[in-house]
């Protein structure tokens, strides 16, 4: 596996979603680390403007080949946009997700919660040495996608057990 790539300047979540300040809003979408595990995604179920939303809450799904898998809130508040690209290109998110492949923007209804925001330098520890990560579907939302088979945790990321560990 190669070592997922995790910008400056961002702030990022334990589910693995990034977060860029951008005036009164925030822009939010996954990390090279989620999209690199979720595969090729293939739908964005995209909200509509407006809706207000909890920290911690499913703003929206993404499908991908072998999942589909939430993506949440960072904070309270309500969403000024969604991407409207991904309708017809929901592959943006595993070409570009720093960029072109941002998911939403949401306006806070309060300060961010900075104590669940971590740096870069938290991320990269979060991931682990290799920057491969403790990321499985589970703890991203995810469930089974309609015509996928979920992969054992062992091929997902062979080197974390040995062996002869039990799997999941």
């Amino acid at each position: 596996m190669t070592e997922s790539k995790v910008p400056d300047g961002l702030r990022y979540t334990k589910s693995h979603e990034w977060v860029r300040v951008d005036g009164d809003s925030v822009t939010v979408g996954i990390t090279d680390h989620a999209q690199g595990e979720l595969t090729d995604i293939v739908f964005v179920d995209l909200p509509a403007a407006g809706k207000t939303f909890a920290a911690g809450a499913t703003v929206l799904t993404l499908e991908s080949v072998k999942t589909v898998a939430d993506v949440y809130a960072p904070a309270a508040g309500s969403l000024v946009e969604a991407n409207a690209e991904l309708k017809n290109h929901p592959e943006l998110v595993n070409q570009d997700p720093y960029g072109r492949g941002w998911l939403f923007r949401l306006r806070p209804s309060g300060p961010l919660p900075d104590g669940d925001l971590l740096d870069p330098a938290g991320y990269r520890a979060l991931l682990g040495p290799r920057g491969v990560g403790r990321y499985f579907p589970s703890n991203f939302g995810g469930r089974r996608s309609r015509n996928a088979r979920i992969p054992s945790v062992r091929s997902l990321v062979p080197n974390v057990w040995p062996a002869d560990s039990p799997s999941r």
